[in-house]
């Protein structure tokens, strides 16, 4: 968090919770937690993948020219746009059409040679359609980011019918 200069950021934000919690109580709000969420919508899909480097030598300055060309890519892409201000990795919104969104986060991991990806979506089949893009139109110029587990997901989940996935090169 920016107010805590982003140093450890899970403990602060547990206190602030925390914090929140007993105004909460002391405001006469007996839900605890619960009432902290109120408003909250859950995705329809949201997934995990962590994508590593088949040659892990010099991961670092490979993750950063990834993400560095990514935002070049998502201008180009119909309904990618990404979220500023970016704290962590490079956070799209996904226009999923319907009135529905989803997002993405690329990043790099800092200790391991990877790149978390996350996808939430609120579109029936919207994480393999977001998956599609980003694998078929942006990774597969990068060829030492080991891909298996997005290949994987989208067979596990072919019986989703996915929404159309905009492509790289209508938007060009």
């Amino acid at each position: 968090m920016k107010e805590n200069y982003m140093l450890d950021d899970g403990c602060y934000l547990a206190v602030k919770i925390i914090v929140e919690m007993v105004r909460l109580r002391a405001a006469g709000e007996e839900r605890g937690i619960a009432a902290l969420l109120d408003g909250l919508a859950e995705p329809l899909a949201a997934h995990e993948f962590r994508l590593p480097f088949t040659d892990a030598a010099d991961f670092g300055a490979q993750g950063v020219a990834l993400l560095d060309a990514f935002p070049a890519f998502v201008d180009a892409t119909p309904g990618w746009t990404v979220e500023e201000p970016n704290y962590e990795g490079v956070r799209v919104s996904v226009d999923e059409g319907d009135g529905r969104t989803g997002w993405l986060l690329l990043r790099q991991s800092l200790h391991d040679p990877l790149l978390p990806l996350n996808i939430e979506t609120e579109a029936p089949g919207g994480v393999v359609a977001t998956l599609r893009t980003l694998r078929d139109g942006f990774l597969a110029a990068y060829p030492n980011v080991d891909t298996a587990s997005l290949d994987a997901y989208e067979a596990a989940h072919r019986g989703e019918a996915p929404v159309a996935a905009p492509s790289a090169a209508a938007g060009a």
